[in-house]
């Protein structure tokens, strides 16, 4: 054929020829050398893996192979939580929780090209409740109501020194003091990573 594609196997160099011949039986040879290199290889250290919403997730791409000098560096996918998208160890941080795609691709001197991906999963738990809280006279019944969300587990903490881990707790609170006493209420949302999340709604 005229316009043939030459794909290597491996890498090294080929000697190529071709041959024309005409009506005539004529023909003329050209002879041309091929040389292939050797493709870098990519590898992201930190594999795919779970990270809690806010917290720092450091990146590595290890790199070894091809012509051994990288003239580029390149993360494509969802990158808006990564510190850099042009150097080898961005830093991932985000409090946006879901699952997030990244891609590595290295480019060596010779334009040869190498890549590996991750997916980053972003836990993030989301604290909030309700109470039917009114003012009233000490000793005063609260219910709560949870409305978290991607969670597991809870503590509440009343604000009085008492802790409660049940999902919709009833608390009484007293007023040992002769003035109006008001108690802060916390609710810290676990999820199946051991993520946290805590609120005062």
């Amino acid at each position: 054929i005229a316009n043939p594609v030459f794909t290597a196997p491996l890498e090294g160099s080929y000697m190529l020829t071709v041959t024309v011949n005409d009506i005539n039986l004529n023909h003329t040879t050209d002879t041309l050398w091929v040389t292939v290199h050797p493709n870098p290889m990519a590898e992201i250290a930190a594999g795919d893996t779970v990270v809690c919403a806010g917290s720092n997730l450091p990146l590595q791409a290890v790199i070894s192979g091809g012509s051994g000098v990288y003239s580029a560096y390149t993360w494509s996918g969802q990158t808006a939580p990564l510190s850099g998208t042009d150097i080898t160890n961005p830093v991932f941080n985000s409090w946006l929780g879901g699952i997030y795609r990244l891609v590595f691709t290295v480019e060596d001197n010779n334009g040869c090209t190498a890549n590996d991906s991750l997916t980053v999963f972003n836990d993030s738990p989301q604290a909030s409740f309700n109470s039917d809280a009114v003012p009233g006279c000490s000793p005063l019944s609260v219910t709560f109501t949870n409305t978290s969300e991607n969670a597991v587990s809870y503590l509440w903490n009343f604000g009085d020194f008492t802790t409660s881990s049940l999902s919709d707790p009833e608390h009484i609170f007293s007023n040992t003091t002769t003035s109006v006493q008001y108690f802060n209420v916390q609710l810290t949302a676990i999820s199946t990573n051991n993520c946290m999340h805590t609120s005062n709604d």
